[in-house]
């Protein structure tokens, strides 16, 4: 008799995968109207799911060639309506059509993500790494319009991180307990920031180093190792224009190696707690977001150099942690509540270091490579492998939960993939899925025969396995590596008891 496999929401994955080995890869799920045709029913205590395939990357109009400038691009921002990029060590412009203008060749050194703030006449590129700042304004009357920001009341303090609120911009210094600004916009005009006034403001509730922060709704959150607290500008007239926030106060702080993993998505903000979980901001509360099976990767993970990036993609707002010490993405899909997983082939975690909207789009560069491009469902690949040309394929990958009953010995008569068929864009070339089967709750795997999708315009063709033996946990896996879209809807199997 035909029984349903749930279509796995989220990764679930437990350190002994017989109790949950479930994975999501480049895909997500998306819930279903009830009275689509797969129907909640039993053996389906979730509504009704389809799992769809993460998006790759359209390079057209943005696939320029950076390599001149170097590898890895760093961050980008918008400012007065023109969209600046870090690319290697040299700033640069962005038009809609395509091209790019050189402002600063080998300008801003370091490597790695830059943090970006603007005053809508002044950009300010800091480079975390060295605890340095470059400066552009592109109407500049009284200095250069590019210039490293050496001012006495920058340099003395440093910063990790910057962001912009009201007239302001405002830096983390690097000593950790302390936040300043400049003088405000109506001060500096179309000219680099200035600091004469020395606006700086302390911790006052906690007696933890700040680690770091973001802003959200004009409301500096600065999180310490232990501890949180919130700032609003207060418009006073003499010293800070900050106050403090005694309700924003809160006993969670961020984990000390996760600076960059405070990220604005749906209207809150999310970052890695200093307990391993990830919370987001609920009226200043820390609510968890993280589940048991994300903690157990975040309990043991290597979070140095951890950052968040938060796109939205088809109407699902995302918050996306890369660890690239730990050579793994973790993704959070607010509109589902599911985690999922990202992959870029050949390097582990998820290749972009920086996302931006932009022109409409959600632009996203490369940290290892050379370009800009932006996410597109209608795509399968990214962005361009440097060693052969051509670009990575975005591969998905989900695997099942055990079929376990009381666990017996079953046989494995049928298995069928309800995804989509006949849907390939090249003609005569046939994708295929490959299903990959675990006999002992997922901890090895084995490869089966692969399948094909059917041919462009084969709407009814099926993927369907026979006889594939006895397991009494039985987990499958099935990756598609073929340029073809993949929206899969139900998984049967036919299992029966084994008689002995």
């Amino acid at each position: 008799m035909g029984t349903p496999i749930q279509v796995p929401v989220q990764t679930y994955l437990s350190r002994d995968p017989r109790a949950t080995s479930k994975r999501l890869v480049n895909c997500f799920s998306e819930q279903l109207d009830e009275t689509s045709i797969v129907e909640p029913r039993q053996g389906y205590p979730l509504p009704p799911t389809s799992l769809r395939r993460a998006p790759g990357l359209t390079l057209e109009p943005y696939s320029w060639s950076a390599g001149m400038l170097g590898t890895g691009v760093r961050g980008m921002r918008t400012m007065a309506g023109v969209t600046y990029a870090v690319v290697g060590n040299s700033l640069v412009s962005i038009q809609d059509g395509g091209s790019f203008t050189t402002i600063a060749e080998n300008g801003i050194p370091g490597s790695g993500l830059v943090r970006m703030a603007d005053n809508t006449q002044c950009l300010v590129i800091l480079v975390p790494s060295l605890s340095a700042a470059w400066t552009y304004c592109p109407n500049a009357t009284t200095q250069p319009t590019f210039q490293a920001l050496t001012a006495e009341g920058f340099a003395f303090y440093g910063a990790i991180d910057c962001w912009f609120v009201d007239s302001y911009i405002v830096f983390l210094a690097t000593n950790g307990r302390t936040f300043f600004n400049d003088d405000g916009q109506v001060e500096s005009g179309v000219n680099q920031i200035t600091f004469n006034n020395g606006y700086t403001f302390s911790r006052e509730f906690g007696t933890d180093n700040f680690v770091g922060g973001t802003v959200i709704n004009r409301q500096i959150t600065l999180f310490g190792a232990l501890t949180t607290e919130g700032y609003l500008d207060a418009g006073n007239t003499t010293g800070s224009p900050f106050a403090s926030v005694p309700a924003a106060f809160m006993q969670m702080g961020m984990h000390p190696d996760a600076a960059y993993s405070a990220a604005n998505q749906n209207q809150t903000a999310f970052w890695l707690c200093n307990d391993r979980t990830i919370r987001c901001l609920s009226s200043n509360t820390a609510v968890r977001v993280s589940n048991s099976a994300i903690e157990m990767i975040l309990e043991t993970a290597n979070l140095v150099g951890c950052y968040a990036l938060t796109p939205t993609v088809g109407g699902h707002p995302w918050y996306v942690l890369t660890m690239p010490a730990e050579g793994r993405t973790l993704g959070y899909d607010c509109l589902t509540g599911a985690w999922f997983e990202l992959e870029s082939q050949g390097i582990g975690n998820w290749a972009p270091l920086c996302c931006y909207n932009a022109f409409g789009r959600q632009l996203v560069g490369d940290s290892i490579g050379t370009g800009i491009g932006y996410l597109d469902t209608t795509q399968t690949a990214e962005f361009v492998n440097p060693t052969n040309g051509e670009q990575r394929l975005v591969v998905m990958k989900f695997q099942t939960g055990p079929v376990y009953q009381g666990h017996n010995r079953m046989n494995h008569r049928r298995l069928e993939l309800v995804v989509s068929a006949g849907q390939h864009e090249t003609i005569g070339e046939t994708p295929y899925v490959t299903l990959y089967v675990s006999d002992d709750g997922g901890t090895t795997w084995r490869a089966r025969e692969m399948l094909s999708m059917g041919l462009q315009g084969q709407y009814q063709a099926r993927c369907v396995w026979w006889n594939l033996g006895q397991a009494r946990d039985r987990c499958y896996r099935f990756e598609l590596s073929a340029n073809t879209m993949a929206f899969t809807v139900d998984i049967q199997t036919e299992v029966e008891p084994c008689v002995w």
